[in-house]
């Protein structure tokens, strides 16, 4: 038995038993959290038809899916381009693709952070929005260049790697040991693959593209959020508001967040609205 039939068994066993409930994966706990809270505020009686399941990873959401047809997943858009996402979700009816780069997106964004702070924790920041904006902005320079090297070295990776990038897989195989020759084509493969000057270019012109977004398109869709919440969201709050963990910290902006209109599809996918 597979992994993925291995893990339906379990669900199917323990959540699901005897009782017509469908099946919402989603890749981790911490979206497993946020989406429960959501679901929660918007639709108090959503467990009485539906399971919410952390399956892992993206990849295990994806493979649970291909078995069950009924199950809907719901995963990060990470640097996914949008022919990427058509063409998984043309596989998969059934799969969802967040509209944002993760869900952390929903923690970082100046705006809609400052709507979930109560007041007692707004008039912590003197100057009101224009200093917490200002917190938040402090290093986005680095941080636009940073999403620009994500959304260039993660495909890069991903098309080295279906080359048979690997040293271990494809040059040290005691079953194919390569001979020098097919040792200096596989080397040959990788370094046209990589294109250290064109990529530098195509670097060049994602960092200009960003700077010519609006502030809301990069913090939802270009920024790595889940590192920005950690170093930049957090601390900020750990040293205005007092110490607290990151991720219980999380949870309580979660529970305050307006539940975001992006995620109709979601909730109709559900059959949750019309």
């Amino acid at each position: 038995m597979s992994k993925a039939s291995e893990r339906i068994s379990q669900i199917r066993t323990e959540k699901v038993g005897d009782s017509n409930k469908r099946v919402l994966l989603v890749e981790g706990e911490s979206d497993k959290d946020a989406i429960s809270i959501f679901l929660t505020t918007k639709y108090p009686e959503w467990e009485q038809k539906w399971i919410l399941e952390a399956a892992g990873n993206k990849k295990q959401v994806i493979d649970l899916l291909r078995s069950e047809n009924d199950w809907v997943g719901l995963i990060d858009k990470d640097e996914w381009t949008a022919s990427e996402i058509k063409e998984k979700t043309d596989v998969l009816n059934n799969l969802l693709v967040l509209p944002r780069f993760c869900l952390e997106s929903y923690l970082v964004e100046p705006n809609e952070l400052w709507s979930a702070l109560p007041e007692k924790q707004r008039i912590k920041f003197q100057n009101g929005f224009a200093e917490f904006s200002d917190i938040i902005d402090g290093n986005k320079d680095n941080w636009l260049r940073h999403a620009a090297l994500w959304h260039i070295v993660n495909p890069l990776w991903r098309e080295l790697r279906s080359s048979g990038f690997g040293i271990k897989k494809t040059l040290l195989d005691p079953n194919n040991i390569p001979s020098n020759e097919d040792f200096k084509t596989k080397l040959s493969e990788w370094h046209i693959t990589l294109t250290p000057n064109q990529k530098a270019l195509e670097l060049d012109a994602l960092i200009n593209e960003f700077y010519g977004e609006t502030n809301f398109t990069f913090y939802t869709q270009r920024l790595y959020a889940k590192d920005f919440y950690l170093l930049v969201i957090h601390p900020m709050f750990d040293r205005l508001l007092g110490q607290k963990k990151a991720t219980d910290r999380k949870i309580s902006i979660f529970r305050h967040l307006p539940v975001p209109n992006d995620l109709d599809l979601l909730w109709q996918k559900m059959g949750l609205i019309a």
